[in-house]
């Protein structure tokens, strides 16, 4: 049996209070600190904004041009206002972006992450701030090889943007026949999207917090039509039957999948996740069955 929730009818995980979050960084999990002792150089203040450089929890090894494509493909595009509000409250289900999210280049190596750093329940800001943020971070950290975090940059001072390197294990397969709706689908099912850091047990048996396999579904969910799945599971061919992550962690290997397969109209899956590597996640067609 596979537990699945569908985006057009939201049947969803219970909803939270909007409370500050801490910011995850994979592989740990800490809240970043615009004031962390590192050298004058690596900090840049303008009109409030401060960007902080650090390899250690972002990245060492930043893949510099794939965060230049990030940030020209997918932030400068943005136009006007954008609502912010924290993923999972109905606050969130109204905003334009429920935090965390996130955007990742083509190849899955960089990739830009916002979330809420106070207790407003829906922050609007104009979405330029965020380009202008990331180009800072561009122009002072990438150089460096370095991930980095950036505070301030929002009329509220409420957001953090963090740019980090990932490690993508994505393999993509055949196109999807929903071409060219998948992109509405797909964003549909990212908005509703678990995405907290918590740590969790995913699987079945005592002690499993998160039921596997998961499924949500999103399109017009007729049946006998198409619809755009994401499955979340343990292989079947694997000996485990549970695994420690988090939704945050696979949350970032879907928004990998999708940037570099979904976007470019192909199904695709993730391997890899938690701390033995065992979940999967696919990006996937189906036909939806009768009920």
């Amino acid at each position: 049996m596979i537990l699945s929730c569908s985006i057009f009818s939201l049947i969803w995980f219970p909803l939270i209070q909007a409370t500050p979050v801490t910011i995850p960084i994979s592989p740990a999990i800490q809240q970043p600190n615009p004031n962390n002792d590192v050298a004058p150089s690596m900090k840049e203040s303008l009109n409030g904004l401060a960007v902080t450089c650090n390899g250690t929890a972002y990245g060492e090894k930043l893949a510099s041009l794939s965060c230049a494509q990030l940030v020209r493909d997918q932030l400068q595009p943005l136009k006007g206002s954008g609502t912010f509000a924290p993923r999972g409250t109905p606050d969130g289900q109204r905003a334009r972006y429920p935090t965390p999210w996130r955007w990742v280049s083509d190849d899955g190596l960089c990739a830009l992450s916002i979330f809420q750093t106070s207790s407003r329940r829906t922050i609007t800001e104009n979405l330029s701030a965020i380009r202008v943020a990331a180009e800072v971070m561009l122009r002072q950290c990438a150089p460096l090889k370095q991930g980095s975090v950036a505070m301030g940059f929002d009329s509220t001072d409420s957001l953090a943007l963090t740019m980090s390197s990932y490690a993508p294990r994505v393999t993509c397969l055949a196109p999807l026949t929903l071409w060219p709706h998948t992109a509405s689908y797909f964003r549909a099912l990212a908005r509703a999207f678990p995405a907290h850091s918590t740590p969790r047990v995913f699987g079945s048996g005592p002690g499993a917090t998160e039921t596997l396999p998961w499924e949500m579904k999103g399109g017009y969910l007729i049946p006998g039509k198409r619809a755009l799945s994401i499955l979340l599971q343990i292989p079947p061919f694997s000996e485990a039957y549970q695994e420690k992550s988090s939704w945050w962690e696979v949350y970032a290997a879907v928004s990998a999948v999708w940037a570099m397969c979904g976007r470019v109209g192909k199904a695709g899956y993730a391997e890899g996740i938690g701390k033995n590597g065992v979940l999967t996640v696919e990006l996937r067609e189906i036909i939806e069955k009768q009920r």
